[in-house]
């Protein structure tokens, strides 16, 4: 985990920096000093760093200043503030400005060490979980859809179209003839991409079901339970998905 893992330390105290240099190095880390916050926005623009940890009084430029100088040359670089033991005030309103976490001082080296690796740890996930939606929006952004005839170019463009609106689609076509792929991408191509595709099997859940659903009859409150609990197990984190999920399954019938 701390393979290339680039440390910026920034403290006017030379000995606290040396110290933090050499055990962060033995713990595998790359590391470079500076003892002020102007040297190190002279390091942060020659190269990117994934961590920087500073103090926040110093003389000259601060660690508040730096802190947002810093995130606004290299926003991917994670800022942990070290603050003297009575100034928790000052680190409450670092975090506010974009500060990952701080650590009080006088510390245990364990305390810096724990502070690092779970922000590296936080970090790597970001990047991970970025990686992750990017692969899957560009597998359903029209991947999956083959197609160079005048007709398809007519689907992609209408996809096009209706992804960046609010309006419920109708997709119709015999089985077998791509109908998810094309729901996959209105919903991969749309401003909710981000959020939870919901794909619903309707013809898993009986007619009179849905259809008691659909004219909310109060003669069958088990049977609109059931259906919630059915569409919940699908989307259960998210409750707009499960509405749109929910109006999808609802079957046109005549009450």
């Amino acid at each position: 985990m701390t393979d290339k893992v680039r440390v910026l330390i920034v403290d006017d105290d030379e000995k606290m920096g040396e110290v933090l240099r050499k055990v962060l190095i033995r713990h595998g880390y790359h590391l470079s000093l500076a003892s002020s916050g102007e040297e190190a926005l002279r390091q942060l623009k020659r190269r990117l760093f994934d961590l920087m940890l500073t103090d926040i009084r110093m003389p000259g430029m601060d660690g508040l200043a730096l802190l947002r100088r810093a995130r606004e040359i290299s926003p991917e670089t994670t800022v942990i503030m070290m603050t003297a033991f009575g100034a928790v005030d000052s680190a409450v309103e670092a975090m506010k400005q974009g500060a990952y976490d701080y650590i009080s001082k006088p510390f245990k080296m364990d305390e810096v060490l724990i502070a690092i690796s779970r922000a590296v740890e936080e970090k790597q996930l970001r990047r991970e979980l970025l990686a992750m939606r990017e692969s899957l929006a560009a597998r359903h952004a029209f991947g999956n859809l083959i197609g160079k005839s005048r007709p398809m170019q007519e689907v992609f463009d209408l996809i096009r179209r209706v992804a960046h609106t609010s309006a419920t689609v109708l997709i119709r076509g015999k089985s077998g003839t791509g109908k998810e792929l094309v729901a996959q991408a209105i919903h991969y191509n749309s401003p909710r991409k981000d959020r939870l595709f919901v794909p619903v099997n309707c013809s898993a859940i009986p007619e009179e079901l849905l259809e008691s659903e659909e004219c909310h009859n109060p003669h069958n409150p088990l049977k609109s339970l059931a259906l919630e609990h059915l569409l919940k197990i699908h989307a259960p984190k998210y409750p707009d998905d499960r509405r749109g999920a929910h109006r999808a399954s609802r079957k046109a019938t005549s009450c």
